[in-house]
């Protein structure tokens, strides 16, 4: 009988403990903390940070360039000669012993000068912007100093419209008189200019602009003849033992005002640029000629005329003409740094009408007009010299050598 008691209390005992766990649900499993997964996002946030601290390309720009140039040479009537006393006119063109001593073409020298330009663009892309600049070549004369205590003949040659025939104004003559002509003549050009530019090609290897403005440019030619004459007191000449001082003054200024058309290409090789620029202005020159005389005899009041300067031709005289203005330049560009460039390059610029000094002189005299003439004051005779503007084209040619910042 004990052994049926003992199986069925075990057998209870299971029964409860089944019922128990039925009422309580489900048995639940202590929870368990969610894995993490480590992840490095340090690689992100370096993206993003270097997006946004990338600078912008450089706003503005200013560059100065050194210029060594050289400009078309003028051309000149011929305005002193020597020769000796024994011609039939001595120191007249046309005659057997005749040299001439100033005059015909001259050799254009090299002029210093320099060139600056400032710039700024009006979007962060670098798309629209404006640059304005200028250049300026120094003056350089060309000229010659002659002097003679009267021998060689030292004289002006001209044209004797009464005449007809060639003839010299003398500064120098054996046992008369004895002299000196210096003769001068500088040349110097300006200019400044503003355009709108436009970069309509851009990308890391090449970049076109395109510019559109205006372009002022200012060109002076001058030319002074200087004569001083002492005369012997022992000469058979109404002007014995007097000093004669004579000059002649000619001064040309043109100045050109004209609207600009132009591009400029970049190839971009890293730390190398090539840049080939070329624009063209067209408009107006305005070309003004003066021209002036002066003599004075032994120390009397100065009169207002010289030898080719005289009463028919002095006085300013202005005229306009249309012109065309363009230039072309190729520059080698190195960068030192984002914000410092080097670069050497080469230009050439064209005008095709200007006023030059030594193109005003004419040599046809009345000398009627000259002080120093014995017959100055009389009737009669040609206005002449005569006062008529006459141009030609000019160019000036280079290279540079500059230094540009952006910032």
């Amino acid at each position: 009988m004990r052994l049926f008691v003992i199986p069925l209390l075990l057998l209870a005992l299971c029964a409860a403990q089944a019922h128990c766990k039925e009422e309580s649900g489900p048995e639940t499993l202590p929870p368990v903390p969610p894995s993490v997964i480590p992840t490095d996002l340090s690689k992100d946030v370096k993206c993003v940070e270097a997006e946004e601290a990338a600078p912008l390309p450089p706003q503005f720009w200013g560059s100065a360039d050194f210029w060594v140039a050289w400009i078309r040479g003028v051309t000149f009537p011929t305005l002193v000669t020597v020769g000796p006393a024994s011609d039939p006119i001595p120191g007249a063109l046309n005659q057997n012993g005749t040299t001439v001593r100033f005059g015909g073409d001259q050799t254009p020298h090299e002029r210093l000068g320099a060139r600056f330009e400032f710039g700024a663009w009006f979007d962060d892309a670098n798309s629209f912007g404006l640059q304005a600049g200028g250049a300026f070549l120094a003056s350089r004369s060309v000229g010659s100093h002659d002097s003679s205590p009267g021998t060689p003949v030292l004289a002006r040659p001209f044209y004797d419209v009464d005449g007809q025939q060639q003839n010299a104004s003398l500064a120098s003559f054996p046992g008369t008189a004895s002299g000196t002509i210096d003769v001068h003549s500088g040349t110097r050009l300006y200019n400044v200019d503003a355009n709108g530019v436009m970069v309509p090609v851009s990308n890391p290897v090449y970049a076109v602009r395109l510019l559109a403005g205006f372009r002022y440019f200012d060109l002076h030619d001058d030319l002074a003849i200087a004569e001083n004459v002492l005369v012997s007191p022992v000469a058979m000449v109404p002007t014995a033992g007097q000093n004669i001082g004579v000059r002649d003054n000619f001064a040309c200024d043109n100045c050109f005002y004209g609207g600009n058309l132009g591009f400029s290409a970049t190839y971009d090789m890293r730390l190398f640029e090539l840049v080939v620029k070329a624009q063209c202005a067209l408009g107006m020159t305005q070309e003004c000629v003066n021209i002036a005389g002066a003599t004075r005899i032994d120390g009397g009041p100065v009169i207002p005329a010289g030898l080719l300067a005289v009463s028919s031709n002095s006085g300013g005289h202005e005229r306009n003409a249309f012109a065309v203005l363009p230039e072309l330049e190729v520059d080698a560009r190195f960068e030192v740094s984002r914000h410092v460039v080097v670069s050497a390059g080469y230009s050439v610029l064209y005008w095709s009408n200007v006023a030059r000094a030594g193109q005003q002189v004419d040599t046809n005299v009345n000398l009627n007009l000259v002080p120093t003439s014995t017959t100055y004051g009389q009737a009669g005779g040609p206005s002449q010299p005569q006062a008529s503007i006459h141009d030609t084209y000019f160019w000036a040619q280079g290279i540079h050598f500059g230094l540009e910042l952006r910032f």
